[in-house]
């Protein structure tokens, strides 16, 4: 009975994520899979009745830029293979599996890294160290004592370990309110724009973002920046929002920003950012 609780409300927050008229208003124009691939990107969608949102961002984030046709490629089978897993059916994504780093395991590895490192600093036992064991197995509500691996929604700190292990980096981002006032999300998109003027190398990949907005579904997303070239300007880059809950017409996420448009974007935010409700890294 509690098994189906559990499962009931799970739903009910992932319905309300889906139909969130606020989340399909997001700055810029609305991103295809076809006009994604024309810069190199693919898209990796979150199944239905999952909160697996941490894997996809990290593989939405971290995806090397590929030729058009491959970016279109990986993504149409992604999303065929998706469709297939919520059907209970499994689809071999043969030769693509390379463009997917992260898997559930690196996630649940990282998990109990940070737990033993908990313990070993004197903090809490494993079984209820931080916010790592006060959710289920996949999601907000549950028993916090069970030692069970946990299968979706995975707390930050762990999804930190996750990309450190796998040669990334994911640096918390202060979260100051306005973009105009110098917040770090701004500086580092400069500062990445001042080494590419000096050598070729990609190395803001984009941000991650995290909501723990009240009546919601905790939810991660990426935000992928698309440098411009070699000592470009700045109205030349283009960021890329890819969330894993985009379902196109039916409610469509993934936008195509210009700088404007992620400087408006951020902006939004910045009463959530005020009370801690969301972060950017």
């Amino acid at each position: 009975r509690k098994q189906e609780e559990e499962d009931a409300a799970m739903a009910a927050a992932m319905d309300l994520s889906l139909n969130d008229t606020e989340r399909r208003d997001r700055p810029g124009e609305e991103l295809s899979l076809q006009r994604m691939a024309e810069f190199g990107v693919s898209f990796e969608r979150q199944p239905d009745g999952s909160d697996t949102c941490a894997i996809h961002s990290l593989n939405n984030l971290t995806q090397p830029l590929l030729s058009p046709e491959a970016a279109a490629d990986i993504s149409a089978a992604r999303v065929a293979a998706s469709m297939a897993a919520e059907r209970g059916e499994r689809v071999a994504l043969e030769g693509l599996e390379v463009q997917a780093l992260f898997t559930l395991t690196d996630l649940q590895m990282a998990e109990a890294e940070c737990r033993r490192e908990e313990c070993d600093d004197g903090f809490l036992p494993a079984v209820a160290s931080s916010l790592l064991s006060l959710r289920c197995d996949s999601g907000p509500l549950g028993d916090s004592s069970s030692s069970r691996p946990r299968s979706g929604m995975f707390e930050v700190e762990a999804v930190k370990v996750a990309a450190h292990n796998k040669g990334f980096e994911v640096i918390d981002v202060e979260p100051t309110p306005s973009w105009e006032e110098d917040c770090g999300a701004a500086r580092y998109a400069r500062e990445a724009r001042d080494l590419e003027a000096v050598v070729d190398e990609r190395w803001l990949l984009g941000f991650l973002v995290y909501e723990r907005i009240p009546g919601r579904a905790m939810h991660y997303y990426s935000i992928v920046r698309r440098p411009g070239g070699h000592g470009a300007e700045e109205d030349s880059e283009r960021w890329l929002v890819l969330d894993g809950l985009d379902r196109g017409q039916k409610s469509p996420r993934n936008r195509l920003m210009t700088s404007s448009d992620m400087k408006a974007f951020y902006n939004r935010m910045g009463e959530w950012f005020r009370s801690w409700l969301l972060r950017w890294y």
